[in-house]
């Protein structure tokens, strides 16, 4: 988790970001480590598309599918999520 922590503070210090205006929460699963920064902070939701979003990109890496592909064209609800987001 140390790594972690430094990205989200690297991410922070790199794009001028306030630690006080963002929420993160991190479980590993395997180890049972877990970091939260304001995570009892009430905050307004951003960008709800991102689970069903990264849900999809999951299963396209599950099935052997590259998302860093330039050519990769989305499905059209996807692609609604995220341009009407």
């Amino acid at each position: 988790m140390p790594n972690s922590k430094k990205l989200i503070l690297d991410f922070e210090e790199d794009n001028d970001v306030d630690s006080d205006s963002i929420a993160v929460s991190y479980y590993n699963f395997d180890t049972g480590v877990t970091y939260t920064q304001n995570g009892s902070a009430q905050m307004t939701a951003a960008s709800t598309y991102k689970l069903p979003l990264n849900m999809y990109m999951y299963d396209l890496i599950a099935k052997g599918k590259s998302p860093k592909t330039p050519n990769l064209l989305l499905p059209a609800p996807v692609t609604l999520m995220i341009t009407g987001s």
